[in-house]
């Protein structure tokens, strides 16, 4: 059985406000002008008010595309939430199973049957985590793929809608084959948008590829 979601995502928000907090729900929020790197959106994505996550654009112009994956700590003045690296080039972190903020809370059962008796099987798998930056051109984050076969390319093959990055929910096996791609069916993962206030009158737009395989 195979099973993954390539999420080829180029994200468009766009407000009469749009602003991300820099460092917590609670912390004073500055205005994101700019948007995507790609021209195939066109030049209306790249204007005042809008928010456009493309994976590919260097936010903190050091030249490269730095992502810290997992938030720093958890928010002083809000548990549930967590602080962003401001340094950060993508919009968002990714959350494993683990407490909140920083997974989930999300737990697996082994038993198929009433809930009293699952729930005393549950338990956390909270290093299980297949988010990630998918592209051919550059290295996987060491933190998330360790095995040098990816410290060139992070995928086999591109799959942007346009660009050089895309986020990919799934897992590879092969640096150079797509064959073996997978995805690890015990964790409870997401990725999560970085605070935005989309003012009174916002509109969201996004691209995706999922691809859904099993033994049928």
């Amino acid at each position: 059985m195979r099973r993954q979601m390539v999420f080829a995502i180029r994200t468009l928000m766009t407000g009469a406000a749009v602003a991300l907090a820099a460092s917590g729900w609670c912390a004073a929020a500055g205005q994101l002008q700019g948007g995507c790197t790609g021209g195939a959106l066109g030049s209306a994505h790249n204007a005042p008010g809008v928010l456009c996550e493309d994976f590919d654009r260097d936010r903190n112009g050091n030249g490269t595309i730095d992502w810290t994956r997992s938030y720093l700590a958890a928010s002083s003045c809000d548990p549930l939430a967590g602080v962003i690296d401001t340094t950060d080039d993508i919009v968002g972190h990714v959350t494993n199973g683990g407490p909140t903020p920083f997974g989930t809370d999300g737990q697996i059962c082994s038993v198929d049957a009433g809930f009293a008796q699952a729930q005393l099987t549950c338990h956390v798998v909270a290093s299980e985590n297949d988010w990630h930056l998918h592209t051919p051109f550059e290295g996987c984050d060491p933190a998330y793929e360790s095995n040098p076969a990816f410290a060139s390319r992070c995928a086999p093959e591109a799959r942007a809608h346009s660009g050089f990055r895309s986020l990919h929910l799934g897992r590879h096996l092969n640096a150079t084959d797509t064959l073996g791609d997978t995805y690890r069916f015990r964790q409870v993962s997401a990725f999560v948008m970085d605070p935005v206030d989309l003012g009174n009158s916002a509109s969201l737009e996004f691209w995706h590829i999922l691809q859904v395989c099993d033994d049928k």
